[in-house]
């Protein structure tokens, strides 16, 4: 049973949790059911140091790359030697369910999904989990209309590592050419990928981790202009990488799912304002009313133009939502 789970669980100047997070599986009887491994990937501080010094046994596994090649890359370079059927992804700063899993294994026995988002919870000051972070009522199969919404965190999700090897090249190539969504997100483009080949991902409605009672600690994860994901830069070149992906999976993808896709492609440009709108929260938040009452006005001055937009708008809308069902 142990070769059927990895958790991999990458890591980056964060000595104290990532050992805090590997001392809690240690300790319990669930190291006995899974097979960890921990990438280093560069670390700067104590990091590795302290990783090795705590000669976990052979269960969990501390690797280390010399430079920082980044996540998407690291991530890409474990697929290719992982060992089991399935690997979860967790951040550093994550805490592990043990019953959760304990109920996840069966579930990837009998059922052989090539992904499953799971229930991703959080720990109150109780110590009670609480699936207020991505609740799921029922094992079912995700829908393509909600693959990019169930990859919003990745933590938590699991990936058939076979079919996640016959897209290892294609990810590659996308990364050498700059790619910024497969930089950036390389397992959301993954799960559509997944999604697009087999259309067979599932929904998992257990608690298998989530974050701990400090929260979740603050990215460190930049692109290669020194920009995180959530700034204004960040989202517009977001916006711009999907577009392009969307109309990969398009030109790909099997016949009778190309008009999924295309609407895929259509609903992620209807969210547009929205994702500007973050990228202004987040670095100039007291411009984002600013930023609405420019676009309320421009309206305002021309009422057909907004009239005929909000009916577009809604019209595609509703094509998506009973086209995608």
């Amino acid at each position: 049973m142990s070769n059927l789970i990895t958790i991999f669980i990458p890591t980056f100047n964060r000595s104290k949790a990532v050992v805090q997070l590997l001392d809690e599986i240690a300790s319990s009887s669930l190291i006995n059911f899974i097979k960890v491994v921990v990438m280093d990937d560069g670390s700067s501080d104590d990091t590795y140091a302290r990783l090795i010094s705590r000669k976990y046994g052979k269960k969990i596994t501390i690797s280390r790359n010399k430079n920082n090649i980044g996540s998407a890359k690291g991530f890409l370079n474990f697929v290719q030697t992982c060992q089991t059927d399935y690997f979860m992804y967790m951040a550093d700063d994550d805490k592990l369910k043990d019953d959760g899993i304990m109920e996840l294994i069966p579930f990837l026995s009998n059922t052989k999904p090539d992904l499953v988002v799971t229930a991703w919870g959080c720990w109150d000051d109780d110590v009670l989990w609480k699936d207020t972070m991505r609740t799921i009522n029922s094992n079912e199969k995700v829908k393509f209309k909600d693959i990019r919404v169930a990859m919003n965190h990745p933590p938590g999700v699991v990936f058939k590592t076979s079919e996640v090897a016959k897209h290892i090249s294609i990810m590659r190539d996308r990364i050498e050419n700059d790619c910024y969504a497969t930089t950036m997100y390389p397992m959301v483009v993954l799960a559509l990928l997944l999604a697009f080949s087999k259309n067979n991902c599932w929904w998992f409605k257990e608690v298998v981790g989530g974050y701990g009672p400090n929260g979740a600690l603050s990215s460190n994860l930049y692109d290669n202009e020194g920009n995180t994901w959530d700034t204004l830069h960040g989202k517009w070149k977001e916006q711009k990488a999907f577009d392009e992906v969307y109309i990969y999976i398009y030109e790909t993808t099997r016949y009778k799912w190309k008009e999924k896709a295309l609407q895929l492609l259509i609903m992620h440009n209807l969210e547009f304002f929205s994702r500007i709108e973050q990228g202004i929260q987040s670095e100039k938040p007291e411009l984002t009313n600013y930023f609405l009452m420019a676009s309320a006005v421009k309206f305002l001055r021309n009422p057909g133009l907004y009239f005929r937009s909000v009916i577009k708008y809604l019209t595609l809308s509703y094509k998506f939502k009973n086209y995608m069902k």
